[in-house]
């Protein structure tokens, strides 16, 4: 992820970057550091090759056109008219993998309860207005003070786990030197 004064500029993996950026004419010379170099496309520091040049202040709007045209590509693949359960399945396996066979199984009588409710079939449209309106648990981010005691915690774990080695360097410094003949 490269963001440009709050705005993203890219999301997505090292290895495809090079491929966004290079038709922007931003490339790395040979044995530049790719993650330095597209910090210095971030900052405006690293001068654009193409013809004719894209300045880093637009690489924000080009970032939110692909992601316009790929969500237009996303809405145009939709299903469209009836949804059977063996459909649902399909569709839940796919785009979202991690979830299990009794939650999707769940899933499906949440939504067919909607559609019984509203007095209407289940259609891929009610499904996706559905999954879109499910709530997430969303946890806040613990605070700079819960930060720092779970480090604290974690670095006195780590020094009682190694308490002999630790004791022993201790006892070392601190032990009475004589110099021997």
């Amino acid at each position: 992820m490269v963001l440009r004064h709050g705005e993203f500029i890219y999301a997505g993996s090292q290895k495809e970057a090079l491929g966004y950026f290079s038709p922007f004419g931003f490339v790395p010379q040979p044995g530049e550091n790719p993650a330095d170099f597209y910090i210095e496309v971030a900052f405006g520091l690293a001068i654009s090759t193409a013809d004719p040049p894209v300045a880093a202040a637009d690489l924000a709007a080009k970032w939110t056109e692909r992601i316009a045209a790929s969500r237009q590509d996303e809405l145009d693949r939709l299903q469209t008219g009836e949804c059977t359960q063996e459909a649902w399945v399909a569709w839940c396996k796919e785009t979202m993998p991690a979830v299990g066979s009794d939650t999707r199984s769940e899933l499906w009588l949440l939504v067919a309860n909607i559609a019984s409710l509203a007095g209407v079939d289940v259609t891929w449209e009610l499904v996706y207005a559905s999954v879109g309106t499910w709530p997430m648990v969303v946890r806040p981010l613990p605070g700079m003070w819960t930060q720092f005691t779970c480090c604290i915690t974690r670095y006195i774990i780590s020094l009682w786990r190694k308490r002999s080695k630790f004791l022993g360097t201790i006892c070392i410094m601190c032990a009475p030197h004589t110099d021997s003949p």
